[in-house]
């Protein structure tokens, strides 16, 4: 009997070996230790000798090993599970590696690609008789050339905001200006980039006289209480006349006499209007610089004004831009009418 349960414990042990390895198998060796269960017993109840302790082994030989059994189908369909979670991981990463190959062939494809244009465009620098080092040389002096522009658009664009300052400030006083131009006693305009005021001399002064009416006294005022507005500017104030002779009851012996006093009493009225007499000066140009055409009435009337002229600082010289849309007063400059040859 003990040599029948020894026997029955390696036939166990040797299926439950058996179901480990061989997973494929492990129904058939069930099947074989039940029928090699059976029959032991069969041959122990026809013996009819067995004593009872070593039966009692048997069973629990027989109910550990049936433990064994199960544990081990139970580890298996674990191991099966896990099996089939790589296989699913083997498939997505079989995928990645197809798509990387993809990607990878498709830049060999553009590094093929760039070496082709690369040979190009060597070949095209050989022929043109250019190399690298010619290339980088012109980088530099474009580099150069562009810090030089910037330079130059920073300088160019403060002027502009000078530039556009200054114009404001035109357009201020020419507003200021509208009421008296308005009364026709007085005008703001700008004539070749100059700002000037100008005042007839008719309405200052009467023919040929250089003493300034009282109507001509309250226009000057009116005229100097708004220049005195501009801080450390400067004014030339010039006379002009038509080119008409004067009369020989005048004092006067030419007309660059007669609009150079006309010029004096102006700024004397301006520096009694409150005026610094440091920012004025004043000259005669008689009919030399005239405004409109000598031949007409109308052309000498115009002729015949004083203009108080807004000096330019050196900034200023430079032509301003947006000049043109305050207008001009539509003259362009004329010439002394010739004198009749002898």
């Amino acid at each position: 009997m003990p040599r029948l349960l020894a026997s029955l414990r390696g036939f166990l042990d040797h299926g439950a070996e058996t179901m480990t390895s061989r997973s494929n198998k492990q129904r058939r060796v069930a099947r074989k230790v039940h029928a090699f269960v059976l029959c032991a017993a069969a041959v122990g109840l026809c013996m009819g000798c067995v004593r009872e302790e070593p039966y009692q082994a048997a069973l629990a030989d027989l109910q550990r090993v049936r433990l064994e059994h199960w544990a081990l189908k139970t580890r298996l369909l674990a191991l099966d599970h896990e099996a089939a979670l790589l296989r699913v991981r083997m498939a997505e990463r079989d995928q990645r590696l197809a798509e990387g190959n993809l990607v990878q062939a498709e830049l060999m494809k553009r590094i093929d690609e760039a070496a082709v244009l690369n040979a190009e465009l060597s070949e095209r620098l050989r022929k043109a008789g250019q190399s690298v080092k010619d290339l980088s040389g012109e980088k530099t002096e474009l580099s150069r050339a562009l810090t030089d522009t910037r330079v130059k658009l920073e300088d160019l664009a403060k002027k502009q905001a000078a530039a556009e300052a200054r114009l404001a400030q035109f357009k201020t006083l020419m507003a200021k200006f509208k009421r008296l131009s308005d009364e026709g006693r007085a005008r703001a305009l700008l004539r070749r980039g100059q700002m000037i005021v100008e005042i007839p001399t008719d309405e200052l002064f009467d023919p040929g006289k250089t003493q300034i009416t009282a109507n001509g006294k309250s226009t000057v005022g009116d005229v100097a209480r708004i220049l005195k507005t501009l801080d450390g500017r400067k004014f030339q104030v010039a006379g002009h006349t038509d080119n008409i002779k004067l009369e020989k009851t005048t004092k006067f012996t030419s007309n660059w006499e007669l609009s150079t006093a006309r010029a004096v009493e102006v700024t004397k009225v301006l520096v009694d209007a409150g005026m610094e007499p440091s920012s004025l000066s004043a000259g005669g140009f008689a009919e030399f610089a005239p405004a409109a055409s000598n031949d007409t009435p109308d052309g000498r009337k115009r002729n015949r004004r004083m203009e108080i002229i807004l000096v330019p600082t050196a900034e200023e010289i430079v032509s301003m831009p947006g000049v043109e849309e305050l207008g001009n007063d539509g003259q362009k400059p004329v010439s002394p009418t010739p004198k009749p040859a002898n």
